[in-house]
């Protein structure tokens, strides 16, 4: 790493369940970064080759014929579209549409925020000219044409996966022309040039080549060395996402498609990816922190959790469930406290929760036919030795450390070696650049205890679903309640 710098944006929230950031503000800050590091290189003699983008799914900026953007962008937590994809889903038959797009159905998706700005938004979908995911912005707005890879239209609920083009059948069900999407190019390829005034501007050299970068996952995967089927990696920052490479589909996606895994292209050519996402990662243990020891280091805070196995059970849903199974409804919930449990003992069972989550999304990719038999672990997850050992006895499997940290970034910067002629082929230049610095191995005795400890959480969900059902059911006039109670 030569240099890095970060910037970040502040999300607007103007109604409950409505989640939007200004399409300006992501170039301000991405362009600022540009500025830092190109300025950084220029002092340390280096010259500012190519660059490629690593971004973040399931949003797109609409944009004008004067491609200026039609309003805030409608982010992937905004919920405004819930409804509006569940008609999709019985129009389109979600089972169809994972067979096309390797997508759940899903509110964030743009094909359905088209869906729901048509509706609800008539004046503003009628000025809608081109419908971009940040990648292509990116391009735009470095003066160079708006292409996007395969790993990020995938992400659209547009793109058919097999075919590698944009889906005829669904854009036609949905009444959408096919010319509001994008061209698409593999990952790793050159768009082109940043025009000389502009890359002045950019304190970047003349000759700067943008190369088409990829889905955020994808691309940090790539960074992490993953490039063989049967090896995955696990990314635990704010939330934890597991990505799986695959050489063929599967068969039968049933147990993908009902878990909320996407599957998906891949950054290098001849892999697929799968991804399954949960909420409760980082920010359940920043919130259990805030609680417990405000101000303390969350490394430290960790740290309280002793080494062993606890009697609480933590299904660590603080925001719904997205993998495996897929109830935004559901909540957090403790199970097991006692006027004993100390602040040791709760940090250690929602690690523990939130692990068992992990396991049971590698179950459901066994289930599909998706092997995992190593995986890498990032984020700031990683910095935790014992949240890395307990992943091992957990799953059962090595967890592998590796020397990139920000491997999202590196990822990317694989891609634009490759779209230069820099690196024969991206995956090659991972493999030869990321060292694994550790190899945690799972612990017999712990392995056992462990699956005792995931026996009785796997129960937990089922019957907190089946009650919240039946509260729900009950739910009725006030003297009905009172009769039965």
């Amino acid at each position: 790493m030569v240099a890095l710098s970060r910037r970040g944006y502040r999300l607007s929230m103007p109604a409950p369940g409505r989640v939007e950031l200004d399409a300006d503000d992501v170039w301000a800050a991405a362009s600022t970064v540009i500025v830092v590091l190109g300025r950084r290189a220029r002092r340390r003699g280096l010259r500012v080759a190519a660059l490629a983008a690593s971004v973040s799914g399931d949003e797109a900026v609409m944009l004008d014929s004067d491609e200026r953007p039609v309003g805030p962008t409608i982010m992937a937590l905004d919920t405004r579209s819930a409804d509006t994809a569940r008609r999709w889903a019985a129009t389109a038959a979600g089972e169809r549409i994972y067979r096309i797009t390797g997508l759940p159905v899903h509110p964030a998706h743009p094909l359905v925020r088209l869906l729901w700005l048509r509706e609800h938004e008539p004046d503003r979908f009628r000025r809608i000219a081109r419908v971009l995911c940040w990648e292509e912005y990116l391009a735009l707005r470095l003066g160079l044409p708006p292409v996007s890879d395969p790993s990020v239209a995938a992400r659209t609920m547009a793109w058919d996966i097999d075919a590698g083009r944009w889906s005829g059948e669904l854009l036609t069900l949905a009444g959408l022309p096919v010319g509001l999407f994008p061209d698409v190019r593999p990952s790793g390829q050159a768009v082109g040039e940043v025009p000389a005034p502009l890359a002045q501007a950019l304190s970047l050299p003349a000759g700067v080549v943008l190369a088409t970068g990829g889905l955020d996952q994808a691309v940090a995967t790539l960074g992490a060395g993953v490039t063989e089927p049967g090896h995955a990696m696990v990314g635990t920052g704010s939330w934890e996402a597991l990505t799986a490479l695959t050489a063929l589909p599967p068969r039968d996606t049933t147990a993908l498609r009902t878990s909320g895994m996407a599957l998906g292209p891949f950054v290098v050519p001849a892999r697929l990816a799968a991804l399954a996402t949960q909420v409760g990662g980082g920010s359940l243990i920043a919130w259990l922190r805030d609680l417990l020891a405000p101000g303390m280091p969350i490394g430290r805070f960790l740290r309280l959790a002793p080494d062993r196995v606890t009697d609480l059970l933590v299904l660590p849903h603080v925001e719904g469930s997205y993998s495996p199974w897929m109830d935004p409804a559901s909540r957090t919930a403790i199970a097991g406290l006692s006027l004993e449990t100390g602040r040791g003992q709760m940090v250690r069972a929602t690690v523990e929760g939130i692990t068992f989550e992990l396991r049971l999304n590698v179950e459901r990719l066994d289930a599909a036919g998706i092997r995992v038999a190593e995986v890498r672990c990032t984020g700031g997850g990683a910095r935790s030795g014992a949240w890395v050992q307990l992943k091992a006895d957990v799953l059962g499997r090595p967890m592998v450390l590796v020397d990139v940290t920000e491997n999202g970034a590196f990822g990317a910067a694989c891609l634009a070696g490759q779209a230069i002629g820099l690196f024969p082929a991206a995956d090659e230049a991972a493999r030869r650049f990321v060292r694994p610095l550790r190899t945690v191995e799972p612990r017999p005795d712990m392995v056992a205890r462990y699956k005792e400890a995931f026996a009785r959480y796997r129960l937990l969900y089922p019957a907190l679903r089946d009650l919240r059902a039946e509260t729900q059911a009950g739910a009725g006039p006030a003297s009905s309640r009172t009769r039965r109670s």
